[in-house]
């Protein structure tokens, strides 16, 4: 999840924008295109092969299915693309200054398409309904989902950048911790929306089962969340430095 392919190899992340082609940011593109399709169907089809669990047991799959599904996906794209497979996380780079904004822009797209295509795949080879949407729990307000999704997303959002972006983490282990960040995410909010901290998994559920509700609370409370943590990281490198 970082702007730049990452690998083990090379130097830390650079903290400057390099000058792409297009055919480039397009080859780039396709990878967050499958690592996301690939995101979405394996977190999916986990979360849907917790239906009728205990309801405990249900949380704790489902967040372990979202939180491993990453993982994967990232370690078979980061080479690539970078493995951000997440609006949120594209945006608060760009935000940052680490991705252009034709990048950042190409990327979304390709993430929504590809968390599309994830959660069709998911429905094909999965039995009954697509019951892995978001929606506001019942007994929840809209204002305390959003708030939610805006804290859970700074939480991953910031752990992208102390782990893939800083360089103080050896590269290949960032997308071990990132998952595990997502794990204790889930855990916190499955139970008021069933978690989104991304715009294009939210969206691709949404388009497969039909679910629009409150879906503003998935886009616009990720992004806010991706920038503050932007906000945040730049002041703890005042900090630091």
């Amino acid at each position: 999840m970082s702007s730049k392919t990452i690998d083990i190899d090379q130097e830390p992340v650079s903290t400057k924008v390099k000058t792409e082609t297009i055919s480039s940011i397009l080859a780039a593109a396709f990878g967050e295109f499958i690592g996301t399709t690939f995101f979405i169907f394996l977190a999916l089809t986990g979360a849907q092969a917790a239906t009728g669990a205990d309801p405990s047991a249900t949380i704790l799959m489902i967040a372990t299915s979202f939180g491993l599904s990453l993982m994967v996906s990232i370690m078979m794209v980061a080479r690539v693309s970078g493995g951000h497979l997440n609006p949120a996380v594209t945006i608060a780079l760009a935000s940052a200054g680490l991705v252009s904004v034709t990048k950042a822009a190409i990327y979304v797209v390709a993430q929504c398409i590809g968390a599309t295509a994830g959660a069709a795949l998911a429905h094909a080879v999965t039995q009954g309904s697509l019951v892995a949407y978001n929606q506001v729990a019942p007994g929840t307000s809209s204002g305390s989902a959003f708030l939610a999704e805006i804290l859970l997303t700074f939480v991953l959002v910031l752990t992208v950048f102390t782990t893939a972006i800083d360089g103080k983490v050896d590269p290949g282990f960032a997308p071990t911790l990132i998952g595990f960040s997502v794990f204790a995410i889930h855990l916190s909010g499955i139970a008021i929306d069933g978690t989104s901290v991304n715009p294009a998994r939210s969206l691709g559920a949404a388009v497969l089962s039909s679910h629009w509700d409150n879906h503003w609370i998935f886009w616009f409370g990720p992004i806010i969340g991706g920038l503050l943590a932007t906000g945040t990281h730049k002041i703890f490198k005042i900090t630091v430095e």
